[in-house]
C-alpha cells in the first residue's frame, strides 16, 4: 500500500465529495498508472494548504468523459482518466498543512519538497508521514466514515451540500 499527497483545489473538492472519484489529464497518467487499489490518498488544498480527508483507492484507472473537474480557471480540465475513492478519514475542522510543515519534526526535511511539488496531481509520502497525518486528521474527525461507502453518512458532507443549496441527499 502506497500512501499519496494530492494537491487539489478548493471547487474540485465538493466534486470529489460529490462523486467519489478523483482523475488526471493525459500529462500525468503515468502517475495515476502508479496508482493501486488499497492506496492513500490525502487531499489538502492547494491554495489554502487545508488537509480535507483521506481516502483510499478502490479501483483500478479507468477512462471516462462523464465525470468533469475544473481546472485553475474554473473552466472544465480534460481530465480522462480516474480511480474511484473510499473514505477513509474526515476531520471536522481544516487542519494547516502549512503549520504542520514549519512546527512537526517528521516534515522538517521535506517542507521545501512539499511546497515546491504542489504544481503535481501526486506527491509520494512515507509510512511515517502517512501515519502522523493519518493520526491528526482522526483526532479532528468526528468520526472515521462507514466503511460500505453508503450515500455520504458524515457531516461534513451535509454541511458542504447545504453551502451548495442542495440536501443531504
Amino acid at each position: 500500500m502506497t500512501n499519496w499527497l494530492c494537491p487539489i483545489d478548493e471547487a474540485n473538492w465538493g466534486i470529489i465529495l460529490e462523486n467519489r472519484v478523483w482523475g488526471v489529464g493525459d500529462e500525468f497518467r503515468s502517475l495515476l498508472d502508479q496508482i493501486e487499489q488499497s492506496d492513500s490518498l490525502v487531499f489538502c488544498i492547494k491554495d489554502t494548504y487545508e488537509l480535507r480527508g483521506i481516502y483510499r483507492v478502490n479501483s483500478s484507472p479507468f477512462e471516462s468523459t462523464e465525470i468533469r473537474m475544473l481546472d485553475d480557471t474554473a473552466f472544465p480540465a480534460k481530465i480522462t482518466y480516474w480511480v474511484k475513492l473510499t473514505e477513509r478519514v474526515m476531520p471536522v475542522y481544516t487542519i494547516d498543512f502549512q503549520k504542520l510543515l514549519t512546527n512537526h519534526d517528521m516534515f522538517q526535511s521535506r517542507r521545501r519538497d512539499f511546497q515546491g511539488q504542489f504544481s503535481k496531481p501526486l506527491i509520494l509520502l512515507t509510512d511515517s508521514e502517512y501515519r502522523v497525518l493519518y493520526e491528526i486528521m482522526k483526532k479532528a474527525s468526528s468520526v472515521l466514515v462507514d466503511p460500505e461507502g453508503d450515500k455520504r453518512k458524515s457531516w461534513q458532507y451535509y454541511r458542504w451540500a447545504n453551502r451548495r443549496g442542495g440536501g443531504y441527499w
